[in-house]
C-alpha cells in the first residue's frame, strides 16, 4: 500500500484534477493500492472531510 499525502490543501478544482483524479485512475486503471492522506485546517474541517470523501473512488481493501 502506498499512501499520497497533500498538506494544507483543501478541496478545490486543482485538488480534484490533481489530487483525486490521480488517485482515482492509479486505483482503478493500474490496479495500484493508493490511499490519500490529507492534512486539512480544522476550520471547516467536516465541511472539507466530507468534499473530499464525495471525490474520491471507494477505499481498496487493507492488506491487498
Amino acid at each position: 500500500m502506498k499512501f499520497y499525502l497533500t498538506y494544507a490543501e483543501p478541496p478545490s478544482g486543482v485538488f480534484s484534477s490533481q489530487v483525486a483524479d490521480v488517485i482515482s485512475f492509479l486505483n482503478l486503471k493500474l490496479n495500484a493500492n493508493i490511499r490519500l492522506v490529507a492534512f486539512i485546517s480544522l476550520h471547516d474541517f467536516n465541511k472539507n472531510r466530507r468534499k473530499i470523501k464525495k471525490e474520491l473512488p471507494p477505499k481498496p481493501p487493507i492488506g491487498d
